[in-house]
């Protein structure tokens, strides 16, 4: 059962995020620009395609449901945030200058309590055809593909992968006794990030 809830959570994420971050989907939100002025209202952040001509992110801003809307030069923001759902939930980023991230400047802010933080970079790719035993052919289709960073800031990251989750992520979660505990017993890995987020937010994870 429990098995079952984390395949939801995490199907329910990509669902949320490729829906989000793809066409015209507005959401309330909120910008700080260059000079640190705060402007509040509807945001629509269209993600980086890798699989069309246009690979660098798009930011539109409109002041209320029916104003007009105005495309915005990612580099002219410091940082926004957008309203995920009906609960509250908000999702915060940042525009990077790390030449890392040279096409897809807008990275997203997932720990940022502790002194090394934890980010992740969005992009629609094109996953690969595959073929199984019986036959049968899952063609190719347009995901969002994630890029998980560390580190003191975003100026200076390092991706995070099995070869470092372990030591690198009980610093990021450094105020979770949950989290750190089910770090130092590995009793979850790289592919299981999602549930980490899940209990560092919650505190567990989902009931069974």
């Amino acid at each position: 059962m429990r098995v079952l809830m984390l395949l939801f959570i995490l199907f329910t994420c990509v669902k949320v995020s490729t829906a989000q971050f793809q066409g015209k989907n507005w959401s309330k939100g909120t910008y700080y620009d260059n000079q640190g002025n705060k402007h509040a209202g509807y945001l629509c952040w269209i993600a980086p395609d890798e699989t069309s001509k246009v690979t660098e992110t798009v930011i539109y801003f409109k002041n209320d449901v029916k104003g007009n809307e105005l495309k915005i030069d990612p580099r002219s923001l410091q940082r926004f945030t957008i309203e995920r759902d009906s609960y509250g939930s908000i999702d915060s980023f940042i525009v990077s200058n790390n030449p890392l991230f040279a096409q897809k400047p807008v990275i997203e802010v997932l720990v940022g309590r502790n002194q090394v933080k934890l980010y992740r970079s969005l992009s629609f790719v094109m996953s690969k055809a595959v073929r199984w035993a019986d036959g049968r052919v899952t063609p190719a289709s347009k995901v969002m593909h994630y890029d998980y960073y560390f580190g003191p800031s975003d100026e200076q990251l390092t991706l995070l992968g099995e070869n470092n989750f372990y030591e690198s992520m009980q610093a990021v979660m450094a105020d979770s006794d949950a989290a750190t505990k089910m770090l130092k017993n590995k009793e979850l890995a790289f592919k299981d990030i999602v549930s980490l987020l899940y209990v560092y937010t919650y505190g567990g994870l989902p009931p069974a």
